[in-house]
């Protein structure tokens, strides 16, 4: 049993168990690898309320993504803020602008910082937000990636162990 002890940590880190809701993070998206993710159970006195995922992917060399998975009643439900076209923070502020967005039919909102770069923010079934963020992906290859995962995150995803579907191009420009 000791020896059998270390192999089941090491296999625990590589491996992000899937969520209640049967979404699990892939190792490989496009020609995007993931370089380290953790699993944390949301507790409160009454028990468990949710779960919080995250990972990191990275294109070698590259481009590098970010992704937050909350789920369950604790974080509950992400409610997308109504708002027509483009918004931003005016004249006199710091670049940031959102827009609406939907992706695999959900509902979410697109966000870019000049310094801090794109995120995409998705309303889940049962109860999750997905949060992915980068700071160097164009608003399409952002767009892209988050649906390569989505597909790849689904129970059954299109190819957990290998390349996943094709990667986005090389346009870095912003």
């Amino acid at each position: 049993m000791k020896q059998l002890l270390p192999v089941l940590l090491f296999l625990s880190l590589c491996v992000l168990p899937a969520t209640a809701e049967g979404i699990s993070f892939p190792q490989q998206v496009g020609t995007f690898t993931m370089d380290e993710g953790g699993t944390q159970t949301l507790q409160t006195t009454k028990g468990s309320v949710g779960s919080w995922q995250w990972a990191s992917y990275s294109e070698h060399p590259g481009l590098h993504i970010h992704v937050e998975l909350l789920c369950g009643s604790g974080p509950g439900s992400w409610d997308m803020p109504i708002f027509p076209g483009v918004k931003s923070d005016g004249p006199i502020g710091s670049g940031w602008t959102a827009e609406r967005i939907a992706l695999a039919d959900r509902p979410g909102v697109y966000q870019h910082h000049p310094s801090l770069g794109g995120s995409i923010t998705l309303s889940l079934p049962e109860a999750c937000t997905l949060q992915v963020e980068s700071p160097g992906a164009t608003k399409a290859q952002l767009i892209r990636w988050t649906e390569a995962w989505l597909r790849e995150s689904a129970p059954g995803g299109e190819n957990k162990k290998t390349a996943g579907p094709e990667a986005p191009p090389e346009d870095r420009s912003m």
